[in-house]
């Protein structure tokens, strides 16, 4: 019995250890290198994104270097994460899943202008309400799961995702720039006009 015991045990950490822990979406602008915790950004006017998976429950420190100087962001927990090295403020949000027609109700677009121009002045953002507005240099824990689909600015959301392996919808997420969320915000108040 000791002996299955001693054999079975090696195989259910290894099991136990399947997966990332932790997934961070880097936002940048110019070219980003990640070596184990060391990202470097690189001078540069074109935007970048780059996501890096984490092992460890606890807190890793992840040590960037960019034309701004020297700094760290610290990434608490399992989880997926976005960490902006933008000069510019991002804000982002949980995107329910359509009905894939392609056709958006009225009301449902009205409610969409209203959350962004909430999400635009900083009003009601809380994880709990699953939005977020992250100031240049600042990261966030968007959600627990780390198969969320997050989406960064100048990238649609496809118009249909596979299902999860369970068969769910996936989590997604969109983040946009403000420049960027006050062109979509014009765009949508035309469209209920």
């Amino acid at each position: 019995m000791k002996k299955i015991i001693l054999g079975v045990l090696p195989l259910a950490m290894l099991a136990a250890c399947g997966g990332p822990s932790k997934k961070v979406l880097i936002i940048s602008k110019g070219d980003i290198a990640v070596q184990g915790n060391d990202v470097t950004v690189k001078e540069g006017s074109s935007y970048a994104e780059q996501e890096v998976e984490l092992s460890g429950s606890g807190k890793t420190t992840l040590n960037i270097t960019s034309p701004a100087g020297k700094t760290t962001a610290d990434i608490e927990g399992p989880g997926y994460f976005v960490l902006n090295l933008r000069k510019d403020t991002l804000i982002g949000a949980y995107q329910p899943e359509g009905d894939g027609s392609g056709s958006i109700a009225e009301e449902v677009v009205r409610k969409r202008i209203d959350s962004l121009s909430q999400l635009i002045k900083g009003a009601n953002v809380s994880a709990a309400n699953r939005n977020f507005l992250l100031a240049p240099g600042q990261s966030a824990k968007i959600s627990a799961n780390t198969a969320s689909k997050v989406y960064g600015p100048f990238h649609k959301v496809p118009a249909q995702l596979e299902a999860t392996p369970d068969g769910k919808a996936p989590e997604i997420y969109k983040f946009l720039t403000v420049d960027e969320a006050r062109e979509t915000l014009g765009k949508l108040t035309e469209v209920v006009k």
